[in-house]
Protein backbone atom coordinates (compact mmCIF):
# COMPACT_ATOMS: atom_id res chain seq x y z
CA UNK A 1 0.00 0.00 0.00
CA UNK A 2 1.33 3.45 -0.97
CA UNK A 3 1.59 5.67 2.09
CA UNK A 4 0.47 9.29 2.28
CA UNK A 5 3.49 11.61 2.04
CA UNK A 6 2.63 13.28 5.35
CA UNK A 7 4.92 12.36 8.22
CA UNK A 8 3.99 12.06 11.89
CA UNK A 9 6.49 11.96 14.74
CA UNK A 10 5.17 10.93 18.15
CA UNK A 11 7.23 12.77 20.79
CA UNK A 12 7.31 11.12 24.22
CA UNK A 13 9.31 12.86 26.97
CA UNK A 14 9.91 10.20 29.60
CA UNK A 15 12.40 9.81 32.44
CA UNK A 16 12.36 8.32 35.93
CA UNK A 17 11.45 4.71 36.78
CA UNK A 18 7.94 5.65 37.95
CA UNK A 19 6.98 7.42 34.72
CA UNK A 20 8.63 4.87 32.45
CA UNK A 21 6.67 2.10 34.18
CA UNK A 22 3.44 4.12 33.92
CA UNK A 23 3.94 4.69 30.20
CA UNK A 24 4.64 1.07 29.28
CA UNK A 25 1.95 -0.43 31.54
CA UNK A 26 -0.87 2.08 31.02
CA UNK A 27 -0.32 4.54 28.20
CA UNK A 28 1.38 2.42 25.54
CA UNK A 29 -1.31 -0.33 25.48
CA UNK A 30 -3.92 2.31 24.52
CA UNK A 31 -1.63 3.59 21.75
CA UNK A 32 -1.13 0.11 20.32
CA UNK A 33 -4.72 -0.42 19.24
CA UNK A 34 -5.03 -0.86 15.47
CA UNK A 35 -6.61 2.56 14.96
CA UNK A 36 -3.98 4.49 16.90
CA UNK A 37 -0.24 3.97 16.24
CA UNK A 38 -0.81 1.09 13.82
CA UNK A 39 -3.24 3.20 11.78
CA UNK A 40 -0.67 6.01 11.48
CA UNK A 41 2.14 3.62 10.59
CA UNK A 42 0.04 1.91 7.92
CA UNK A 43 -1.08 5.11 6.17
CA UNK A 44 1.68 7.65 6.77
CA UNK A 45 5.38 7.99 7.36
CA UNK A 46 5.70 7.45 11.09
CA UNK A 47 8.38 7.51 13.77
CA UNK A 48 8.39 7.61 17.56
CA UNK A 49 10.90 9.83 19.36
CA UNK A 50 11.60 9.22 23.05
CA UNK A 51 13.18 12.13 24.94
CA UNK A 52 14.96 11.05 28.09
CA UNK A 53 18.03 11.44 30.26
CA UNK A 54 21.05 9.26 29.58
CA UNK A 55 20.68 6.89 32.53
CA UNK A 56 17.11 5.95 31.47
CA UNK A 57 17.99 4.86 27.91
CA UNK A 58 18.58 1.21 28.77
CA UNK A 59 15.32 0.90 30.73
CA UNK A 60 13.32 2.32 27.81
CA UNK A 61 14.99 -0.07 25.35
CA UNK A 62 14.36 -3.01 27.67
CA UNK A 63 10.65 -2.19 27.90
CA UNK A 64 10.38 -1.68 24.14
CA UNK A 65 11.90 -5.11 23.51
CA UNK A 66 9.32 -6.71 25.78
CA UNK A 67 6.29 -4.97 24.21
CA UNK A 68 4.38 -5.22 20.95
CA UNK A 69 6.16 -2.10 19.72
CA UNK A 70 6.92 -2.46 15.99
CA UNK A 71 7.64 1.07 14.86
CA UNK A 72 10.72 3.03 13.88
CA UNK A 73 11.97 4.95 16.87
CA UNK A 74 14.71 7.26 18.04
CA UNK A 75 15.94 8.16 21.53
CA UNK A 76 17.26 11.66 22.22
CA UNK A 77 19.07 12.57 25.44
CA UNK A 78 18.58 15.90 27.17
CA UNK A 79 20.46 17.34 30.16
CA UNK A 80 18.27 17.46 33.24
CA UNK A 81 18.89 19.75 36.19
CA UNK A 82 15.66 20.63 37.96
CA UNK A 83 12.07 21.65 37.30
CA UNK A 84 13.00 25.33 36.99
CA UNK A 85 14.82 24.45 33.78
CA UNK A 86 11.55 23.53 31.99
CA UNK A 87 12.81 20.09 30.82
CA UNK A 88 9.45 19.03 29.35
CA UNK A 89 9.15 22.10 27.17
CA UNK A 90 12.81 22.01 26.14
CA UNK A 91 12.48 18.37 25.12
CA UNK A 92 9.68 19.29 22.71
CA UNK A 93 11.67 22.20 21.27
CA UNK A 94 14.77 20.03 20.79
CA UNK A 95 12.70 17.52 18.84
CA UNK A 96 11.15 20.24 16.67
CA UNK A 97 14.62 21.49 15.77
CA UNK A 98 15.89 18.02 14.90
CA UNK A 99 13.04 17.01 12.59
CA UNK A 100 11.94 20.38 11.25
CA UNK A 101 15.10 20.81 9.17
CA UNK A 102 13.92 18.15 6.73
CA UNK A 103 12.07 18.99 3.53
CA UNK A 104 8.98 17.06 4.58
CA UNK A 105 8.14 18.92 7.79
CA UNK A 106 6.35 16.48 10.08
CA UNK A 107 3.32 16.72 12.30
CA UNK A 108 4.40 16.18 15.91
CA UNK A 109 2.15 14.16 18.21
CA UNK A 110 2.90 15.51 21.69
CA UNK A 111 2.43 12.83 24.31
CA UNK A 112 2.99 12.44 28.03
CA UNK A 113 3.87 9.30 29.93
CA UNK A 114 0.47 9.32 31.67
CA UNK A 115 -1.87 9.67 28.65
CA UNK A 116 -4.61 7.14 27.90
CA UNK A 117 -6.66 7.18 24.69
CA UNK A 118 -9.76 5.55 23.24
CA UNK A 119 -9.04 2.81 20.70
CA UNK A 120 -9.84 4.95 17.60
CA UNK A 121 -8.50 8.27 18.87
CA UNK A 122 -5.75 9.01 16.34
CA UNK A 123 -7.64 7.64 13.35
CA UNK A 124 -10.56 9.97 14.12
CA UNK A 125 -8.32 12.96 14.82
CA UNK A 126 -6.07 12.61 11.78
CA UNK A 127 -9.03 12.11 9.46
CA UNK A 128 -10.45 15.36 10.84
CA UNK A 129 -7.06 17.07 10.49
CA UNK A 130 -6.88 16.05 6.82
CA UNK A 131 -10.08 17.90 5.94
CA UNK A 132 -8.50 21.35 6.27
CA UNK A 133 -4.81 20.58 6.83
CA UNK A 134 -4.83 22.06 10.32
CA UNK A 135 -1.36 22.64 11.75
CA UNK A 136 -2.43 22.63 15.40
CA UNK A 137 -4.85 20.33 17.23
CA UNK A 138 -5.83 21.24 20.79
CA UNK A 139 -7.18 18.68 23.18
CA UNK A 140 -8.44 18.35 26.75
CA UNK A 141 -7.01 15.49 28.86
CA UNK A 142 -9.30 14.79 31.83
CA UNK A 143 -7.39 13.95 35.01
CA UNK A 144 -8.25 10.65 36.65
CA UNK A 145 -6.83 8.50 39.43
CA UNK A 146 -5.91 4.82 39.21
CA UNK A 147 -5.99 2.97 42.50
CA UNK A 148 -5.19 -0.48 41.11
CA UNK A 149 -3.63 -2.11 38.08
CA UNK A 150 -5.80 -1.88 35.00
CA UNK A 151 -5.24 -2.70 31.34
CA UNK A 152 -6.14 0.10 28.94
CA UNK A 153 -5.81 -1.90 25.79
CA UNK A 154 -8.51 -1.36 23.14
CA UNK A 155 -10.84 0.78 25.28
CA UNK A 156 -13.98 1.97 23.49
CA UNK A 157 -15.36 5.45 24.10
CA UNK A 158 -18.27 4.07 26.11
CA UNK A 159 -16.05 1.98 28.38
CA UNK A 160 -13.47 4.71 28.93
CA UNK A 161 -16.22 7.25 29.67
CA UNK A 162 -17.64 4.94 32.34
CA UNK A 163 -14.18 4.45 33.81
CA UNK A 164 -13.55 8.21 33.87
CA UNK A 165 -16.75 8.88 35.82
CA UNK A 166 -15.82 6.23 38.39
CA UNK A 167 -12.22 7.40 38.83
CA UNK A 168 -12.11 11.19 38.87
CA UNK A 169 -8.96 12.57 40.48
CA UNK A 170 -9.12 14.90 43.48
CA UNK A 171 -8.01 17.74 41.22
CA UNK A 172 -11.02 17.11 38.94
CA UNK A 173 -13.44 16.73 41.85
CA UNK A 174 -12.23 20.01 43.31
CA UNK A 175 -12.77 21.73 39.95
CA UNK A 176 -16.55 21.25 40.20
CA UNK A 177 -18.19 24.67 40.32
CA UNK A 178 -21.83 23.83 41.10
CA UNK A 179 -21.63 21.89 44.35
CA UNK A 180 -21.41 22.77 48.01
CA UNK A 181 -17.93 21.24 48.22
CA UNK A 182 -14.65 23.13 48.26
CA UNK A 183 -13.38 24.46 44.91
CA UNK A 184 -9.70 24.59 43.94
CA UNK A 185 -8.88 28.08 42.66
CA UNK A 186 -5.62 26.73 41.21
CA UNK A 187 -7.62 24.64 38.78
CA UNK A 188 -7.20 25.37 35.07
CA UNK A 189 -10.52 23.82 34.10
CA UNK A 190 -14.09 24.15 35.29
CA UNK A 191 -16.38 21.13 35.81
CA UNK A 192 -20.16 21.46 35.80
CA UNK A 193 -21.57 18.30 37.37
CA UNK A 194 -25.08 17.39 36.32
CA UNK A 195 -25.15 14.03 38.11
CA UNK A 196 -22.83 11.05 38.64
CA UNK A 197 -23.07 10.11 34.95
CA UNK A 198 -22.92 13.52 33.30
CA UNK A 199 -20.68 16.56 33.43
CA UNK A 200 -19.43 19.32 31.12
CA UNK A 201 -16.02 20.99 31.21
CA UNK A 202 -14.52 24.28 30.10
CA UNK A 203 -10.71 24.30 30.04
CA UNK A 204 -8.54 27.41 30.18
CA UNK A 205 -5.44 25.37 29.37
CA UNK A 206 -5.81 23.05 26.40
CA UNK A 207 -3.13 20.55 25.46
CA UNK A 208 -1.52 20.69 22.00
CA UNK A 209 -1.84 17.07 20.89
CA UNK A 210 -0.69 17.55 17.26
CA UNK A 211 1.46 20.43 16.07
CA UNK A 212 3.22 21.20 12.79
CA UNK A 213 5.61 24.14 13.22
CA UNK A 214 6.23 26.10 10.04
CA UNK A 215 9.30 27.91 11.35
CA UNK A 216 12.73 26.30 10.99
CA UNK A 217 14.01 27.93 14.17
CA UNK A 218 11.87 27.39 17.26
CA UNK A 219 13.45 28.74 20.41
CA UNK A 220 10.86 29.95 22.83
CA UNK A 221 7.23 29.88 23.89
CA UNK A 222 4.92 28.95 26.73
CA UNK A 223 5.47 25.80 28.73
CA UNK A 224 1.91 24.48 29.02
CA UNK A 225 0.14 26.20 26.16
CA UNK A 226 3.38 25.56 24.30
CA UNK A 227 3.95 27.42 21.04
CA UNK A 228 0.36 27.58 19.89
CA UNK A 229 -0.16 31.29 20.40
CA UNK A 230 3.09 32.27 18.70
CA UNK A 231 3.14 29.80 15.81
CA UNK A 232 -0.46 29.04 14.84
CA UNK A 233 -3.55 31.05 13.88
CA UNK A 234 -7.06 30.26 15.10
CA UNK A 235 -8.21 29.51 11.57
CA UNK A 236 -5.57 26.78 11.37
CA UNK A 237 -6.42 25.25 14.75
CA UNK A 238 -8.70 22.29 15.41
CA UNK A 239 -10.34 21.89 18.83
CA UNK A 240 -11.12 18.26 19.63
CA UNK A 241 -14.67 18.50 20.83
CA UNK A 242 -15.74 15.05 22.00
CA UNK A 243 -19.46 15.43 21.22
CA UNK A 244 -18.98 12.79 18.51
CA UNK A 245 -18.86 10.14 21.28
CA UNK A 246 -15.81 8.58 19.63
CA UNK A 247 -12.68 10.04 21.19
CA UNK A 248 -11.41 10.65 24.71
CA UNK A 249 -8.06 11.48 26.28
CA UNK A 250 -7.43 10.82 29.97
CA UNK A 251 -4.38 11.74 32.05
CA UNK A 252 -3.33 9.83 35.15
CA UNK A 253 -3.05 12.32 37.99
CA UNK A 254 0.14 12.18 40.07
CA UNK A 255 -1.53 14.11 42.94
CA UNK A 256 1.37 16.57 43.20
CA UNK A 257 -0.93 19.57 43.57
CA UNK A 258 -1.05 22.57 45.82
CA UNK A 259 -4.72 23.18 46.44
CA UNK A 260 -6.22 26.63 46.99
CA UNK A 261 -9.61 25.78 48.42
CA UNK A 262 -12.72 27.85 49.07
CA UNK A 263 -16.37 27.85 48.02
CA UNK A 264 -16.80 28.64 44.33
CA UNK A 265 -17.36 32.22 43.24
CA UNK A 266 -17.19 33.14 39.54
CA UNK A 267 -15.68 36.58 40.10
CA UNK A 268 -13.00 35.26 42.46
CA UNK A 269 -12.13 32.51 39.97
CA UNK A 270 -11.84 35.11 37.20
CA UNK A 271 -9.38 37.09 39.32
CA UNK A 272 -7.22 33.98 39.74
CA UNK A 273 -7.37 33.31 36.00
CA UNK A 274 -6.31 36.87 35.23
CA UNK A 275 -2.82 36.24 36.64
CA UNK A 276 -1.87 33.79 33.89
CA UNK A 277 -4.44 33.50 31.07
CA UNK A 278 -3.53 34.82 27.64
CA UNK A 279 -5.96 35.93 24.96
CA UNK A 280 -5.91 32.43 23.46
CA UNK A 281 -6.47 30.75 26.83
CA UNK A 282 -9.63 32.77 27.28
CA UNK A 283 -10.82 32.37 23.69
CA UNK A 284 -10.50 28.57 23.59
CA UNK A 285 -12.19 28.14 26.99
CA UNK A 286 -15.50 28.69 25.16
CA UNK A 287 -15.09 25.23 23.60
CA UNK A 288 -16.95 22.83 25.86
CA UNK A 289 -16.08 19.18 26.48
CA UNK A 290 -18.85 16.71 27.20
CA UNK A 291 -18.64 13.62 29.38
CA UNK A 292 -22.23 12.55 28.94
CA UNK A 293 -23.75 9.10 29.43
CA UNK A 294 -27.37 10.27 29.31
CA UNK A 295 -29.18 13.11 27.56
CA UNK A 296 -29.14 16.42 29.38
CA UNK A 297 -31.62 19.26 29.25
CA UNK A 298 -31.00 22.67 27.70
CA UNK A 299 -31.79 24.15 31.10
CA UNK A 300 -28.76 22.40 32.61
CA UNK A 301 -26.58 23.58 29.75
CA UNK A 302 -27.76 27.15 30.18
CA UNK A 303 -26.90 27.11 33.89
CA UNK A 304 -23.31 26.23 33.06
CA UNK A 305 -23.12 28.82 30.27
CA UNK A 306 -24.39 31.44 32.72
CA UNK A 307 -21.48 30.67 35.06
CA UNK A 308 -19.02 30.85 32.16
CA UNK A 309 -20.46 34.16 30.99
CA UNK A 310 -20.03 35.60 34.48
CA UNK A 311 -16.37 34.50 34.51
CA UNK A 312 -15.68 36.00 31.08
CA UNK A 313 -17.52 39.21 31.95
CA UNK A 314 -15.25 39.59 35.00
CA UNK A 315 -12.12 38.74 32.98
CA UNK A 316 -12.81 41.70 30.68
CA UNK A 317 -11.70 44.00 33.51
CA UNK A 318 -8.23 42.42 33.42
CA UNK A 319 -5.76 42.63 30.58
CA UNK A 320 -4.84 39.44 28.78
CA UNK A 321 -1.47 38.19 29.94
CA UNK A 322 0.96 39.07 27.17
CA UNK A 323 2.66 35.89 25.98
CA UNK A 324 6.18 37.36 26.09
CA UNK A 325 5.62 38.70 29.61
CA UNK A 326 4.05 35.50 30.82
CA UNK A 327 5.58 34.00 34.01
CA UNK A 328 6.21 30.72 32.19
CA UNK A 329 7.61 32.18 28.98
CA UNK A 330 10.77 30.39 27.97
CA UNK A 331 13.41 32.84 26.78
CA UNK A 332 16.44 30.58 26.68
CA UNK A 333 17.29 28.32 23.77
Amino acid sequence: MLKNNKKFVAVIPIWGDKYIESFFKKSLPSLLSKDNFFFIDKNYQFEVCFITIKKCRSLIKKNLDCSNFKFDYNIIDIPYRDNSDFPLHKSYVKTFKKYNQTKNKPYFILLNSDSIFTNTFFKEVIQELEKKNYNLVLDFPLRIKISKEKKFENFTYKNLLKFAHENLSNFTKMSICNSNDMFDYNSNYLVFKINNKNFIISSFLLHPIIFRPKHKSIKKGLVDFLLAEKYSSRSNTLILNNKSNKIMHLAIDNNNHKFNLDFFNAVKYAINLSFWTTKSNRYYSNSLFYFIQNKISKNKMNKFKKILNEIHSSLRFFENKDSEKHPYYLKKK
